[in-house]
């Protein structure tokens, strides 16, 4: 069996692809208005026999009568009720979708999601012309508020990680008011002794994080020389600062500076 050859406007010559691209845009005008019209007679005759006992179920006898399925009826009558309730400028927008679309957005899960709430509203003004548009619309935007989520989750996960080591540093070390605005310079005798646990802690995750450069002989031998002396100034800057700490603790009497 030969398979039917794919139809390319951009296959044709300029002059009958236009022909073709203006009687298909005249074609699709034709069946926009027709099905809003089919809607607009759905919706009156529906209205004219709600609510009335004598006419209970003659909706439906009617439609089976047309020959018209209900639930395509109801389709076309949520998308008239939709009409009325939209703005005259969305109705200018509204009138040229696709029924498909049309039909998509008039349904009440349409506004269920603020996701999607804001896919329709792109839609009336004019930003998304086609069904499939639309709902990869609503998938990037449901990524879109996922991440927004989770980024909020992290946040509030990491407000209450501090939240709790702030309150078991204080239980240490005493309220932070000790200390001055950077958190690490003490500004009296106690709080210097209070902060010795939170040196030797912080003493130790530095050696943990650390300790397996010591192994690493073999690279250091073929790491460059700036790398080397990278190392060396970072290694010179603490111990000078760890034999400063070392000999104010070893003299006969500390000196504890008070601000």
């Amino acid at each position: 069996m030969n398979e039917v050859e794919v139809f390319k406007y951009e296959a044709l010559d300029a002059i009958i692809s236009n022909f073709l691209r203006e009687k298909e845009s005249n074609i699709r005008d034709i069946l926009s208005n027709a099905y809003q019209a089919v809607a607009k007679e759905l919706y009156e005759a529906q209205q004219a026999l709600a609510g009335k006992n004598q006419y209970d179920g003659l909706f439906h006898r009617w439609l089976a009568h047309i020959n018209y399925p209900p639930s395509s009826a109801y389709e076309l009558i949520g998308v008239h009720k939709e009409r009325l309730r939209i703005t005259e400028k969305q109705i200018e927008v509204f009138d040229t979708l696709p029924i498909g679309l049309a039909k998509t957005i008039s349904t009440k899960s349409s506004e269920s999601t603020p996701t999607k709430a804001q896919a329709k509203s792109e839609v009336l003004n004019g930003d998304i012309d086609t069904l499939k548009a639309y709902r990869e619309r609503i998938i990037e935007l449901e990524s879109q508020a996922k991440r927004a989520t989770e980024k909020a989750e992290q946040a509030e996960s990491a407000r209450q990680i501090a939240e709790e080591k702030t309150q078991q540093f204080e239980q240490l070390f005493g309220e932070q008011s000790m200390y001055d605005a950077s958190v690490t310079k003490v500004t009296n005798g106690d709080a210097i002794t209070y902060a010795v646990y939170s040196f030797q802690e912080d003493t130790r995750s530095f050696i943990e994080k650390y300790a397996h450069l010591t192994h690493f002989g073999r690279e250091f031998d073929g790491m460059i020389d700036e790398g080397r002396v990278e190392y060396l100034k970072a290694i010179d800057s603490a111990m000078d600062f760890l034999n400063g700490m070392k000999r104010m603790l070893t003299q006969q009497e500390a000196i504890i500076i008070e601000q």
